[in-house]
């Protein structure tokens, strides 16, 4: 018992000191072993934890005691990278765990049962690259409890997404939902497998599924708007995203995330309607939420070109908001250099400066408004100076490869820099454009048409390519 109350308490020194006072009088324990074990593992030390694992399963009669055993001795062997070891200790704890469940539903009795062996089987099968085994485990399972074993196949599937193993995990997924068909988490990863994919039709019908397992589920909502959005269907789209609006417990929370997804797809209006009514208030003073509410106003505002409006947005985000304040400054810088108050722009990035002096995408701002102010030389000194900060930042490199391309001077560096740009953003047309450029400039015209046209090709038609 003190042991459990100093590790609940967060000393695992004290809990370790209790049980070796408990294991001194009764050495012979199997089950204080294993917890002891389990309480070296934590600490990180593994030979101790394998020496006490060890002799409990030495000392641990048929049964329980024996699974659990074989069990941490899996684990902190597991832990060590000693894999094969390991996986023979599991399967012999799967194996013991199986035969007492059979002996257990015999009598009648279905209590008790533990499905950690297979689990942690087929996590350190996964671990080891045998897919074909961490599955096999998970129906081993089953025939004990599905249930069980579809959330381990749901926790086998993501893993291997994640490592772009689509074909497996869609397998895995595909069985989860044999297993437990309502489980919604089953459809929702299906989905996301599926967009990954761009099987957008199969996508929308396991967002569709999700929804019938748990019809109010955010994540969900969200997502089956966001695909909604990918396809045109904006009818659907806002069935969706109204629906998480009416019946989200986080209202705020709400309604970023939707008006989130409308600026994605270029939806200002309708990214103004899901913030209205959810900012607390002018100024923010209801918090980081509200401040969040305002800045994606500031947004929606910007892309409707409607700069003075989205100016008074961004300037109402207060530097308390953190990480937010430096974007709304960004965004405030921006709007009001293409709102003709360039000398505004300039102050308005100095003061978001002040705040945080390194970082890129202000220092970036700042040379914006320079240029909109007509002061090409500072414009020049700044986007260096955000090079100083951000070696890669793709835009600086494109403005100062450009500008000295405009200038006639410093092709050379001029070339290298939108060359690195290039290397950061491969696809980015207006890069190429400035690429193009320089090769004109320095009379490669064969290479400057080559640019120009595969600009033309990813931006399309553009009066200045």
């Amino acid at each position: 018992m003190r042991a459990r109350l100093a590790d609940a308490a967060g000393d695992g020194a004290a809990a370790r000191d209790a049980l070796q006072l408990a294991l001194a009088h009764d050495p012979e324990s199997p089950q204080l072993r294993v917890v002891y074990a389990e309480a070296l593992a934590r600490a990180g030390q593994g030979d101790r934890a394998e020496a006490e694992a060890r002799r409990a399963v030495e000392l641990a009669p048929p049964g329980v005691a024996a699974t659990d055993a074989h069990l941490i001795l899996g684990k902190v062997l597991a832990l060590a990278g000693r894999t094969e070891a390991a996986l023979r200790e599991l399967e012999a704890a799967a194996q013991i765990e199986a035969q007492l469940v059979r002996a257990r539903r015999e009598g009648e009795d279905d209590d008790a049962f533990d499905p950690e062996p297979w689990r942690v089987l087929a996590r350190v099968r996964l671990d080891a690259g045998d897919d074909v085994g961490a599955a096999a485990a998970c129906e081993q399972l089953s025939a004990f409890d599905p249930a069980e074993a579809a959330a381990v196949l749901r926790e086998l599937a993501g893993r291997l997404l994640e490592a772009k193993k689509t074909d497996v995990a869609e397998k895995l997924v595909r069985r989860a939902i044999d297993l437990a068909p309502s489980v919604p988490e089953a459809w929702k990863l299906l989905a996301r497998l599926q967009e990954d994919r761009e099987r957008l039709v199969e996508a929308r019908v396991a967002w569709e599924r999700a929804l019938v397992a748990d019809p109010d589920d955010p994540d969900a909502l969200v997502a089956a708007g966001e695909l909604a959005l990918r396809t045109g269907d904006l009818a659907g789209a806002r069935a969706w995203l109204g629906k998480l609006l009416r019946t989200a417990v986080d209202e705020k929370g709400a309604r970023v995330r939707v008006a989130a997804a409308w600026l994605d797809a270029k939806q200002p209006a309708e990214a103004l309607a899901a913030v209205a009514g959810g900012e607390g208030g002018e100024g923010g003073e209801g918090g980081e939420g509200d401040a969040r509410l305002i800045y994606l106003r500031g947004v929606a505002l910007q892309q409707l070109r409607r700069w003075g409006d989205a100016a008074a947005a961004f300037a109402e985000v207060k530097p308390s908001s953190r990480d937010l304040y430096g974007s709304a400054r960004v965004g405030l810088t921006y709007v009001l250099a293409r709102a003709g108050r360039p000398g505004e722009a300039v102050r308005a990035a100095r003061r978001g400066l002040e705040e945080d002096p390194a970082d890129p995408a202000l220092l970036f701002a700042l040379g914006e408004a320079y240029d909109r102010a007509g002061q090409r030389d500072a414009a020049l000194v700044q986007m260096r100076a955000v090079l100083a900060v951000k070696v890669d930042h793709a835009e600086a490199l494109n403005y100062l490869g450009y500008a000295y391309a405009e200038r006639g001077e410093r092709l050379d560096e001029a070339q290298a820099l939108l060359e690195r740009a290039l290397q950061v953003e491969p696809e980015n047309g207006y890069y190429l454009d400035s690429l193009g450029w320089v090769y004109f400039k320095k009379g490669d015209l064969e290479r400057a048409v080559k640019a120009l046209e595969r600009a033309e090709a990813l931006v399309g038609s553009e009066a200045t390519i």
